[in-house]
């Protein structure tokens, strides 16, 4: 089993933004930023132990988006795909996974973090 590095994300988010989530969590993904969706992509596939088939992220959704108002803090969980397509067979293939991040929020500033961890033995 491997993990990656941690990946942290940080987004400006009004409080009438922030205070809809918990109903509408996927439109997180739209407030992260392709640069940053990009930095979390790649440190997935950095962290696959087997790039075999030119693994991609697809899929990406946002579920289980929690804050708690006393501690300024919350849970969301991004799930995903890894795609491979492998060339001598024509074949694909994609396995569901998830990475659960934890985050603050004040001053109107979203600071989460998390780490993927794959969950294939690979030792």
């Amino acid at each position: 089993m491997s993990t990656g590095n941690p990946i942290e994300i940080k987004i400006v988010m009004p409080q009438f933004v922030f205070e809809n989530m918990q109903n509408t969590p996927s439109r997180l993904l739209d407030l992260i930023g392709h640069a940053q969706l990009d930095c979390i992509k790649s440190n997935i596939i950095d962290a696959l132990s087997d790039r075999e088939g030119g693994p991609a992220v697809v899929n990406m959704r946002v579920t289980k988006f929690e804050y708690d108002d006393e501690r300024y803090a919350g849970i969301f969980r991004l799930h995903f795909m890894i795609s491979r397509q492998f060339c001598c067979s024509d074949t694909v293939a994609a396995i569901d996974d998830y990475i659960d991040f934890k985050y603050e929020y004040q001053n109107e500033i979203m600071t989460a973090q998390g780490v993927f961890f794959q969950w294939i033995i690979d030792n």
